[in-house]
């Protein structure tokens, strides 16, 4: 997952040291709902799991983080139907490994 700074920027109308400090926010929001959702996850808080699942993709969407949006959406509409034997687990990973790939490029890119 390669994000292109410039075209997001363009995109949303800003300037791309803005959209860089947005992305900065978004990773350091996305760490404090990952250990949210992995508690949540634990104890089955469906609750929990879909408000944080609901507000990952919300800020992945307005960044145009489109995969990241789909993988926090299908564990948010899981836990809104209480899906028990939805593995949660396999998702939370494929949105740490999105994460940390966002992380390692935005080093980079600095």
């Amino acid at each position: 997952m390669m994000v292109d700074f410039e075209m997001v920027a363009k995109e949303l109308g800003f300037e791309l040291e803005d959209v860089t400090m947005l992305l900065d926010m978004f990773i350091e929001s996305c760490e404090n709902s990952i250990a949210a959702l992995e508690s949540g996850i634990e104890g089955l808080d469906f609750a929990l799991i879909s408000s944080e699942a609901h507000s990952i993709k919300g800020s992945a969407s307005n960044l145009m983080l489109e995969h990241l949006a789909d993988l926090a959406f299908s564990i948010e509409s899981a836990a809104k139907s209480g899906e028990e034997s939805f593995d949660y687990s396999a998702k939370l990973e494929a949105i740490k490994d999105h994460i940390d790939k966002l992380k390692e490029q935005r080093l980079n890119y600095a």
